[in-house]
């Protein structure tokens, strides 16, 4: 069960409802007055999404419109809105957004095929109501999507894929929507730059990589201005870090030349967004 107690102690403990302690997922909304929780229901074994008030005056209020067991969610950073994935037993994971207090229950995703689902990485755009999500199109094929909190039809933000390809990682900028993906050519993973708000097709950074080569990791700047990557963009096997623009139009290697065992095996941009800490892998030798 969910408990609430002042923090000086100064109160009795409140009894706030049941929980899932399997779940081990429970969260407050922005005012602190409202508890989001999963829990089993005693007939179907199914999770439920209720919401619980935080002092325990009022009993479960259902969130998730009994469309399916629930698997993970998100709270809004506002704390109106949850989006929450979910599976009804006849297909894949769907995606959702309902309002903390109750309400209609909208469905954010377009259609599922047969070996269709949602991925578990979406976000909340920064305008609130926007949701971005990679959804699974056939076995092995994955395409990045704008969607709605109200049910609008979902627009595509990648370049449609051959079978099996996919969408490996994305992340949301205010304008901007950044993703990693073999769309080209199977097996070669580039990175992109698509508008938040799906008016153009995507940019392909204009690194033109070797054979068995790919970008392999990247981050935004804490401004969103910039982009820094890690790919062998020279050589195969061999990882250098490179940044470009948020508009996709350039990049610049921002490493050293190394030595022939060397790589970049990892960075972090510095929060003023003005310069990367990096480490420099001799294969075999000490971290630099």
């Amino acid at each position: 069960r969910l408990f609430r107690a002042a923090l000086d102690g100064s109160e009795p403990v409140v009894d706030i409802g049941p929980t899932d302690s399997g779940a081990g997922q429970y969260e407050l909304d922005a005012t602190g007055e409202h508890v989001l929780n999963l829990v089993p229901d005693p007939d179907t074994g199914r999770l439920r999404l209720v919401g619980l008030a935080g002092d325990g005056s009022a009993g479960e209020t259902l969130l998730d419109g009994n469309v399916g067991s629930v698997l993970d969610y998100r709270l809004a950073p506002a704390g109106d809105l949850v989006l929450f994935r979910a599976v009804d037993g006849s297909g894949g994971a769907e995606l959702y957004a309902a309002p903390t207090r109750g309400g209609r229950v909208f469905r954010v995703n377009g259609p599922l095929s047969a070996e269709g689902a949602v991925e578990s990485d979406y976000v909340l755009g920064a305008d609130g109501r926007s949701v971005y999500f990679r959804q699974t199109i056939a076995a092995g094929t994955v395409e990045l999507f704008r969607g709605s909190v109200v049910g609008r039809s979902p627009d595509r933000l990648c370049a449609p894929h051959a079978v099996g390809s996919a969408v490996q990682e994305f992340a949301v900028a205010p304008d901007h929507v950044v993703y990693r993906a073999d769309s080209r050519a199977n097996n070669v993973v580039e990175l992109f730059v698509a508008p938040a708000d799906a008016s153009a097709d995507p940019e392909r950074v204009p690194l033109d990589l070797p054979v068995n080569a790919d970008v392999h990791a990247f981050a935004l700047s804490e401004d969103a201005s910039r982009i820094v990557f890690l790919a062998d963009g020279a050589t195969a096997f061999k990882l250098e870090l490179y940044s470009a623009p948020i508009d996709a139009q350039s990049f610049v290697r921002l490493n050293q030349d190394l030595d022939s065992s060397e790589d970049v095996s990892d960075f972090q941009v510095t929060p003023d967004s003005s310069a990367v800490v990096f480490r420099a892998n001799p294969d075999g030798g000490t971290n630099r």
